[in-house]
């Protein structure tokens, strides 16, 4: 049975800036007036980066990991179906989604399971999805925690790969962002 979203009791984090390759993505979170404001005041959506900081009233960033239930225990150790059910439940609700999925090269970064995804999420009536890139650094988090790296040697994405994700998702009429 799919969990019950409480908007009030709704506890959020901080939504990382993240790096592609050559440049830093900033994501926009500010509404149509808070830009209008900004722009009276001679800033632009670059010049304030995202000061705003994420409203979850705005929008509500989903994270989906791998399309295939077996690979997703394989990988995660648990299943997808809660995660899909309730991710079903919240588009149900015509809440502002953004899916992000985390590209793992060789893990989940393939055609199908790619295709799987941007299908999946289009069927949900969402219109926005994030393709977050490896990101090697992401070994240090384990050293720093105490526990065995096992991608170490894993190589990123190149950006004709990303390229590649990109056109099977603007295919389906995804509106699409590389990075966090």
């Amino acid at each position: 049975m799919p969990v019950k979203i409480c908007i009030e009791e709704l506890i959020v984090g901080v939504m990382p800036i993240g790096t592609i390759g050559f440049g830093v993505v900033f994501p926009d979170y500010a509404t149509e007036e808070e830009k209008k404001q900004d722009a009276k005041k001679g800033l632009t959506p670059k010049s304030v980066g995202s000061r705003y900081g994420p409203n979850y009233q705005k929008m509500f960033l989903f994270d989906l990991k791998h399309m295939d239930d077996r690979e997703h225990r394989r990988l995660t150790g648990v299943s997808n179906k809660l995660i899909h059910s309730n991710l079903r439940l919240l588009a149900e609700m015509n809440k502002n989604i953004q899916i992000r999925v985390p590209l793992i090269h060789g893990y989940n970064d393939m055609d199908d399971n790619i295709l799987a995804t941007v299908k999946f999420v289009s069927s949900l009536g969402i219109t926005r999805i994030a393709f977050l890139p490896y990101n090697k650094m992401a070994g240090s988090k384990y050293t720093w925690m105490g526990k065995k790296y096992t991608l170490e040697g894993l190589k990123p994405q190149t950006l004709k790969d990303l390229d590649h994700i990109r056109k099977i998702a603007v295919d389906h009429n995804l509106e699409v962002q590389i990075g966090g």
